[in-house]
């Protein structure tokens, strides 16, 4: 079982985000409770929603 992420997704954490797997992890999985929470696919606009939220906290 896995996790269905865009291309443009992928791209974008590989642009932006550190290369840290467990931040890489924390985004992905944050995206993919999103995604589930509004019954949408893990696109790049959404990763970069959760991305700009996890990066502002403390």
């Amino acid at each position: 079982m896995g996790v269905a992420i865009s291309d443009d997704a992928v791209r974008f954490l590989l642009t932006h985000a550190s290369r840290a797997i467990p931040e890489l992890l924390l985004v992905l999985e944050a995206a993919s409770e999103e995604s589930l929470r509004r019954g949408k696919p893990i696109t790049a606009p959404l990763v970069k929603a959760v991305w700009q939220l996890i990066s502002q906290e403390p």
